[in-house]
């Protein structure tokens, strides 16, 4: 995470299940002995959002799915942290309306967890 991006405030327990689940998840479906997490920042200035990225070094084939789960349109149990992620996309939205919120893609040979904030920055 860039330095400068250490002072813009985020709501509480959002990147904590995403470490989780990278970690999790990459364990499950690699083949690589190491499990490798890289935590991303960067600032969209013209729209005034944070962007925060949680990757693994994975590729996860139901990214589509684990999406439709987060919007809410169907109910997994297993993929995508369950719950945890479900209730993080939910809570941004509550908080800050539909512009932000969390969603998976897969970047080259990672897989994505892509958090949507409004730039806070603290006092």
């Amino acid at each position: 995470i860039a330095e400068e991006h250490l002072q813009l405030l985020i709501l509480k327990m959002l990147l904590q299940p995403l470490v989780e689940n990278a970690i999790e998840y990459s364990a499950e479906f690699s083949s690589e002995e190491a499990v490798i997490i890289r935590l991303t920042s960067k600032i969209d200035y013209e729209n005034h959002k944070l962007i925060l990225t949680v990757l693994n070094n994975t590729i996860c084939n139901d990214v589509n799915i684990i999406n439709r789960h987060i919007a809410g349109e169907i109910n997994i149990s297993r993929h995508a942290g369950g719950l945890g992620t479900f209730n993080i996309n939910e809570r941004l939205k509550i908080k800050y309306g539909n512009d932000y919120g969390l969603y998976y893609d897969v970047l080259g040979e990672e897989t994505a967890a892509i958090l949507t904030l409004p730039l806070c920055h603290s006092e």
